[in-house]
């Protein structure tokens, strides 16, 4: 199966090929990325349980994620989903030494 995860950041390519790890940090960047999920509230979910925030509402996080810019070096997190060859997944990048907000 071919998948393309690239960093919403820097553009830097994290995996073209072969499965996306369960989380990692964007060589590009610094940015760390986790998730895989069917939906971006489940990505951002399964990025936050990983990560130890529980306490961050996961629906309200994807949503704001929509409305901030990648390219501005003030958004603590973007959203954003692969590309591959069947359904694709949805993986949160936390900038490098920002933490997730609670929105």
């Amino acid at each position: 199966m071919m998948i393309r995860l690239d960093c919403p950041f820097c553009g830097h390519v994290i995996v073209d090929g072969v499965e996306v790890p369960e989380e990692g940090v964007c060589d590009g960047c610094g940015a760390r990325f986790s998730g895989g999920g069917d939906s971006a509230p489940d990505g951002v979910e399964r990025a936050l349980r990983r990560w130890g925030h529980t306490d961050i509402d996961a629906m309200r996080l994807a949503r704001q994620a929509f409305e901030w810019d990648p390219a501005d070096p003030a958004t603590p997190v973007a959203v954003v989903s692969d590309q591959r060859d069947t359904f694709y997944r949805w993986w949160m990048f936390v900038r490098d030494g920002m933490v997730p907000p609670p929105v």
